[in-house]
């Protein structure tokens, strides 16, 4: 088990054949929380893990203003 958030990622340093949404031919889902969030994060993480793209086209991309 990782210890930091950015151990999975540091395991992709200096691959130079990683892009942010991958190939596309691993099926994943897109995600509603917002960025920068620790469900956000929690959610790069697995995907990390499991050898997934970290970016999925059509995730929350932007945070709701403040009221």
């Amino acid at each position: 088990m990782s210890h930091t958030v950015s151990e999975p990622a540091e395991k992709l340093a200096g691959k130079r054949d990683v892009h942010p949404f991958g190939t596309m031919e691993v099926e994943f889902h897109a995600t509603e929380a917002v960025p920068g969030s620790r469900e956000k994060i929690h959610v790069m993480a697995q995907r990390a893990k499991c050898g997934q793209p970290l970016w999925h086209p059509e995730d929350r991309n932007w945070v709701d203003p403040l009221p």
